[in-house]
């Protein structure tokens, strides 16, 4: 299924300081909405999927919900995440149905686990628990509880550096606005042992997925684009993600390209030179 919607945006009220480098301009933008029709798991959608050589795809679970990150334990038992359901389940070869950890936690996303303990996310928590030998979790406790409201992106992604520290992805509340903390559209960095954390990376619209180069330990990074611009238009974007970096949102998307529909402007700098010298393209 396919339908049409027009948009328009009108960004003749922009920051003073702004107002010399673009004019208020109405603009008109067209947008198509896709809706593939549902097909139910089959074992031939496996058998369709293409891997590299040495590599094959087999069913390992199934009949989930809303299974949406996973980690796995040093023992094999795979942890994952369910939004909708708020919970938290264990997977292993042994068993034969998924275990309810963790359950009402509104916001579950984020996980990860080192040395023995489990990480999980919520919109605003960060919380913990030791792993047991029997693959359940002990009681858990709370790391920090005051990150920034949702909004439009409000699942948080965890992820530990090979340096220890804990990384939090956390996404815009909007599609293209000014926010009102800069821990919003960032990636940050915790500290577990004194529980302080600094904005490692700017920029990010929703940067879901992030891991580290096993052998360089370069950190790497896919970040959503805004809507409305095209059908094709951002594509999205897979960047190096460095300390200290802007990667572009609100005011650029793709390679650095100034976003003209949004009304967002750099407090001192036009938008095309903003987009040009102070932000990071995608590799």
């Amino acid at each position: 299924m396919v339908s049409k919607a027009v948009l328009l945006l009108s960004i003749a009220l922009v920051p003073a300081s702004a107002s010399a480098q673009q004019e208020g301009v109405l603009h008109k933008v067209d947008t198509n909405v896709f809706r593939p029709a549902h097909h139910p798991f089959s074992e031939d959608i496996v058998r369709r999927l293409k891997v590299p050589e040495g590599f094959e795809v087999s069913v390992f679970a199934r009949d989930l919900g809303n299974a949406r990150m996973m980690a796995v334990a040093e023992d094999g038992t795979v942890y994952v995440t369910r939004p909708n359901e708020k919970d938290v389940i264990a997977l292993s070869e042994v068993a034969s149905e998924p275990r309810v950890l963790v359950a009402n936690l509104d916001g579950i996303h984020g996980i990860a686990i080192r040395e023995g303990r489990i990480f999980l996310a919520t919109i605003h928590d960060v919380i913990a628990a030791d792993l047991k030998e029997d693959g359940t979790i002990g009681e858990l406790a709370t790391i920090i509880d005051d990150l920034p409201d949702g909004g439009q992106h409000g699942r948080r992604t965890l992820g530990f550096a090979p340096d220890g520290g804990l990384y939090i992805n956390v996404g815009s509340s909007c599609d293209a606005c000014f926010e009102s903390t800069e821990e919003k559209a960032a990636n940050l960095r915790l500290d577990i042992k004194d529980k302080t954390r600094t904005v490692f990376a700017h920029g990010l619209r929703n940067m879901l997925g992030f891991d580290w180069h096993p052998e360089t330990d370069v950190m790497w990074g896919v970040d959503h684009g805004v809507d409305h611009l095209d059908d094709d238009l951002p594509g999205e974007e897979l960047n190096k993600i460095e300390q200290g970096a802007h990667y572009g949102w609100p005011f650029c998307y793709g390679d650095r390209q100034p976003d003209w529909v949004s009304f967002t402007m750099p407090e001192s700098t036009p938008k095309d030179e903003f987009c040009r010298t102070k932000t990071v393209g995608p590799h």
